[in-house]
């Protein structure tokens, strides 16, 4: 088993089982993997509907991840500027009160 506690740049192409995993990396068809398991993986993931299903909840998940926390980023912004209430940016960006307590928190510290 392989400890990797380094980085690894993604172009590296050794003759070694980390070659050939950064090679897997970069195929686009499960077919030219040579790991058999990441190989299935992907191609589950890929080429199966249930697979393909699950891969767009995930990423869809993920898209909906990042947005909240660039809300919550222009809401800090505002705040710390004074520019809007706190009901009124809890409010446009749908945020908790954990939530803007967080920022609260935050805009006291950097103030």
């Amino acid at each position: 088993m392989y400890k990797i506690d380094r980085y690894i740049d993604g172009k590296y192409k050794g003759n070694d089982p980390i070659g050939d995993l950064m090679h897997d990396f970069h195929c686009k068809k499960a077919d030219d993997m040579k790991n058999k398991i990441l190989a299935e993986r992907a191609r589950y993931l890929k080429e199966n509907e249930k697979g393909v299903n699950h891969m767009c909840r995930i990423m869809e998940d993920f898209a909906k991840e990042e947005r909240k926390e660039r809300d919550i980023e222009v809401a800090t912004k505002i705040l710390e500027k004074g520019e809007m209430s706190e009901e009124r940016v809890k409010e446009l960006f749908n945020l908790t009160d954990k939530q803007i307590k967080a920022i609260k928190k935050k805009v006291a510290v950097l103030a």
